[in-house]
């Protein structure tokens, strides 16, 4: 009758192509989520707090690092989101140190430690302009002396009010680390005698630039006789 809409029965071939399009969708949706690591792209990014232009812009982050990098995009989040929480930096700063994370570990066979790494820069005072740097030095006196970059960080925190009395950086403290351990020589009892030092110093009235000649000599007899062993 006019006006009446008649249910048509379904073609065999309507039925199959919309039974088809539902399981390639399922699928598609699986493989979506299996890719970002059991979640959506943007999980991660808002488990920051962040929300508005600031969460669309680690979102896009995420996505930037995610191009021509074999992580997959959940695993970039899950670095990503630390970064940010811990250091503040964002956009293209953000997204250098996260793909710096990325290949130090994967060359390194170590899965960094974050908030680690990132709790030596704060102890040294390391400002986000400068950690990128600060990063590639880590990694390289990782690569040199075998020590990882995790224990080169973790090793330094609570020295690090003694080794900058003395005008060591993060970076000279986890050379001076790495080369100590390679050395054979235990770093922890080396790293003790800046804080000892400080206490003859003051007892004394030198500054700490004018006994740091004197303790780097006693360094340097450290790693002679580690060497020599």
């Amino acid at each position: 009758m006019t006006g009446m809409r008649r249910d048509c029965p379904q073609s065999g071939w309507e039925q199959t192509s919309r039974r088809f399009c539902s399981g390639a969708f399922t699928v598609l949706t699986a493989l979506l989520v299996a890719a970002c690591g059991g979640g959506a792209p943007e999980s991660a990014p808002a488990a920051t707090g962040a929300s508005g232009a600031a969460l669309a812009g680690l979102t896009e982050s995420v996505t930037n690092v995610a191009k021509g990098s074999p992580a997959s995009i959940g695993v970039i989040s899950d670095r990503m989101t630390p970064l940010y929480q811990r250091t503040g930096l964002t956009g293209e700063s953000l997204e250098t140190l996260t793909k710096q994370v990325n290949k130090a570990g994967a060359a390194l066979g170590q899965d960094l430690d974050i908030r680690t790494i990132s709790q030596s820069m704060a102890a040294f005072g390391v400002q986000g302009k400068d950690m990128s740097g600060v990063l590639d030095d880590m990694f390289r006196v990782a690569r040199s002396t075998g020590v990882g970059m995790n224990e080169l960080a973790g090793s330094v925190i609570r020295a690090a009010p003694s080794l900058q009395e003395f005008g060591f950086s993060l970076s000279d403290s986890v050379s001076l680390v790495g080369n100590l351990d390679k050395a054979g020589v235990d770093a922890s009892s080396v790293l003790q005698t800046f804080g000892k030092g400080l206490v003859s110093i003051a007892k004394a009235g030198q500054s700490p630039k004018e006994a740091f000649k004197h303790v780097t000599t006693e360094i340097q007899g450290f790693i002679k006789a580690g060497d020599s062993a």
